[in-house]
């Protein structure tokens, strides 16, 4: 039947009595809890509250006390309410984690670049010392002698013969055998 709205009531004082069966439950899991037996998740610190409280309101609607049946089906609303919640939460941590991840992909991008960046400017440094070097030796030389013509901290971020390659493909050097020499300017 429809419910009566409350405002329509005579007395809106009601006394609901707890069925002993889940008092006995509630009062359980309290002492398996403090015995360190079972452990809740600190969101459900009020579980057994909230479930009374619904099952309480479950009763009143139908005119009935707090019973068992009552107790389980508040209990299912209860749990339903948890899964939403605990949806909500793992969302939410998915979204956090989502958007860490895309800027730690940024963070990468950036480091990487800087790092590209470097190691040109390192490799155009050493392409120009080893060019003049080739140049104003007067003759051929060998690869020792280009790598020295290198900064030491320019060839711990670019191989030596990593920028011999670049110089003879960018035409800056030359290669006579095993030695190399300036590259012929018109």
């Amino acid at each position: 039947e429809p419910i009566a709205p409350l405002y329509l009531l005579d007395d809106m004082s009601t006394v609901l009595t707890v069925d002993p069966d889940v008092t006995a439950m509630i009062k359980n899991h309290r002492v398996r809890k403090q015995r360190g037996e079972i452990v809740d998740d600190p969101l459900d610190s009020h579980k057994h509250l909230l479930t009374l409280k619904t099952a309480g309101l479950l009763a009143f609607l139908h005119g009935d006390d707090i019973t068992t049946e009552w107790w389980k089906m508040a209990l299912q609303v209860v749990e339903v309410s948890l899964g939403v919640r605990k949806y909500v939460v793992d969302h939410a941590k998915m979204q956090k984690q989502s958007v860490l991840s895309e800027r730690a992909e940024t963070e990468i991008g950036y480091r990487a670049a800087i790092d590209a960046n470097r190691e040109l400017g390192v490799l155009e440094s050493m392409l120009k010392s080893m060019s003049n070097h080739a140049a104003n030796s007067g003759g051929l030389v060998n690869r020792s002698a280009l790598a020295n013509a290198c900064s030491g901290k320019h060839r711990q971020i670019v191989s030596v013969d990593d920028a011999i390659t670049e110089g003879l493909k960018r035409g800056l050097i030359v290669k006579v055998g095993e030695l190399y020499g300036p590259a012929i300017r018109n």
